[in-house]
């Protein structure tokens, strides 16, 4: 029964984090871009800490559990405010589609129940969260796993595991990873209410829960955070060509960056996405005089 819980704690703490840095990024966001965005960067700020911690031997119970907890007690109060204020934004759409809520609430309950059980997908075992394991029961450290060639790769997500395994066990790691949707409902409504007004935005996020790929959406894997930051640099990338503002372009980039450290198909759906839509919007719709897109290009590769 804690083991789910300790999973969602993990997610929220992550969250906290990210709140609490935020205010040091002074960027004029709409809500849900402004609560993904925090998502986004308390989770690439601990993707990070935890590979220095790993490089020293430092994934362990003593070090990681005691720094979630000062993070709780520092950065719920934002969270709990700022969910409040998103909850009391949306709670008029949401009386005015009671059967669209229910049924996003349904299937994402459906989720949760199917996330409570044990593990079973051969990839997810061996891989996203077999590596985490041999670190933390090998003194904490990365290092290159000898049974599991692909351990070498990108693990900005996996690094989260340890402390998944550490506290719980891989159910931990699945609600994890499944509460994920809560920040890409959130950079959907905010998109659908941008673009088409936000009365759409429950059939947007139904119509996402709805999709094929959700045959694993509990699974130990990595691909809904893959999603996310795919969607968010995008979303960021749009803005940013739109407001013409720098800032937005180099955080598109960075999130960019994040999807492709946790999964190397980011860089197809990411990195080559993103260049495709730069491409059209100097040569095609010439939105930009061509020396300043392709400076814009060069800066959000590097």
């Amino acid at each position: 029964m804690m083991d789910p819980l300790f999973g969602i704690w993990q997610f929220f703490v992550v969250w906290a984090l990210g709140l609490v840095l935020i205010r040091w990024i002074r960027l004029e966001l709409p809500t849900g871009y402004r609560l993904a965005f925090a998502f986004g960067l308390g989770e690439m700020t601990v993707s990070y800490f935890l590979f220095l911690l790993g490089m020293v031997g430092g994934l362990r119970f003593s070090i990681l559990v005691p720094l979630a907890v000062l993070i709780t007690l520092g950065g719920f109060p934002r969270l709990i405010r700022e969910m409040r204020h998103a909850g009391t934004a949306a709670w008029p759409y949401l009386r005015q589609s009671p059967w669209l809520s229910l049924g996003v609430a349904g299937i994402f309950g459906l989720y949760a129940l199917s996330a409570c059980t044990p593990e079973r997908e051969v990839d997810s075992v061996w891989y996203h969260l077999g590596v985490p394991l041999y670190y933390i029961t090998h003194g904490g450290s990365i290092q290159l796993v000898p049974f599991n060639m692909p351990s070498h790769y990108p693990m900005n997500l996996h690094l989260h595991y340890c402390f998944s395994l550490l506290v719980g066990n891989e159910v931990t790691a699945k609600f994890f990873i499944l509460f994920h949707f809560l920040p890409i409902f959130l950079l959907l409504w905010a998109v659908i209410a941008r673009y088409a007004g936000a009365r759409w935005g429950l059939w947007g996020i139904l119509l996402y829960c709805c999709c094929m790929h959700f045959r694993i959406p509990v699974m130990a894997n990595v691909e809904r955070a893959v999603y996310f930051y795919v969607f968010l640099s995008t979303a960021l990338l749009w803005m940013a060509l739109e407001k013409k503002s720098w800032r937005l372009l180099l955080w598109a980039s960075v999130f960019c960056g994040m999807a492709m450290g946790t999964k190397f198909n980011g860089h197809l759906f990411g990195y080559a996405a993103q260049w495709l839509l730069l491409a059209i919007a100097i040569f095609g719709l010439r939105a930009m005089p061509v020396g300043e897109g392709m400076w814009k290009w060069i800066a959000h590769t590097l």
